[in-house]
């Protein structure tokens, strides 16, 4: 994470607008929708369990969550869409491996059970 983005609000409204229309537009039952809503959060707050469904996570902190309700704009969207470029980077050759350098884990994965165990949360579905 850049080191001025302390904050999930630091992030432009502008960008998230772009990125939850996107979303939106990228999604089984959001494209169908006339608005929905999007939950925006760094990485290293979402939590995953064993016995929550596919898509579904939930969060260390919900209050490092931010809510946004996305409504259709199809102009918007055609606009990204021709903007739109693909980059195969190697990954493995710039050090960026299982995600460790995003929850700044150096060591191997851990065992089941092993670390800090955290407050539950309510689960929230993903979009």
């Amino acid at each position: 994470m850049p080191e001025e983005l302390k904050d999930i609000n630091d992030i432009p409204k502008e960008i998230l607008e772009e990125c939850g229309q996107l979303t939106k537009e990228n999604s089984i039952q959001g494209c169908k929708k006339g608005s929905v809503k999007i939950v925006y959060t760094f990485a290293a707050n979402l939590r995953k369990e064993k016995p929550m469904a596919t898509g579904e996570v939930s969060f260390h902190d919900n209050s490092k969550c931010m809510y946004m309700n996305i409504s259709t704009n199809k102009k918007l969207v055609k606009a990204i869409i021709k903007t739109k470029r693909e980059e195969n980077p190697d990954l493995k050759s710039k050090g960026v491996c299982c995600g460790r350098n995003i929850r700044g884990q150096d060591e191997g994965p851990r065992a089941p059970g092993e670390g800090a165990k955290s407050p539950r949360s309510t689960p929230q579905p993903y979009h």
